[in-house]
């Protein structure tokens, strides 16, 4: 199914025979279709790439550019994602994309992370997780509430 060097979610567009037409699908160009329909209604919940656009569920029309205004929260900032530079890692080549590897410190990654930071800032920010991060702050304080006592009391006791 791979063979297109396409992602199998790719839209597939019908190749029907026509007549007297030069280039007539092969079977096995048929039959490659259908597979690829096969695996996107699997993957899809009954629904194809295709049908999902006719249906206006996917759009390719141009997008506006993005206007996040909002900042990156200082967990997120550029200066603690990973710079590229290890002794025994040269690093995830971008490829033909861009030049360079996949690290903040290349504009060109950069420029793509970005916004995916901001809206997780303004989703971290968000008075509704406050009550997410309590929880999860509160299930650590007594997770270690009880290692602590259990190891307190096993040396009281002598068991190990």
């Amino acid at each position: 199914m791979w063979q297109r060097r396409k992602s199998g979610f790719t839209p597939v567009k019908p190749v029907l025979p026509l007549l007297g037409a030069q280039n007539q699908p092969t079977t096995e160009q048929l039959k490659l279709e259908l597979q690829t329909q096969d695996f996107q209604r699997e993957m899809l919940y009954g629904l194809t790439t295709q049908q999902l656009i006719d249906i206006g569920s996917i759009s390719e029309l141009p997008l506006k550019p993005s206007s996040l205004q909002n900042f990156i929260i200082p967990f997120l900032d550029r200066d603690n994602w990973w710079d590229g530079n290890a002794t025994n890692f040269s690093g995830y080549r971008i490829g033909k994309l861009k030049p360079g590897n996949w690290s903040a410190t290349n504009e060109h990654v950069w420029d793509i992370l970005k916004p995916c930071l901001i809206i997780a800032s303004r989703m971290l920010s968000l008075p509704q997780m406050d009550m997410f991060v309590g929880i999860s702050i509160s299930l650590h304080t007594i997770a270690d509430e009880n290692i602590r006592l259990s190891t307190r009391s096993s040396m009281v006791t002598g068991d190990r």
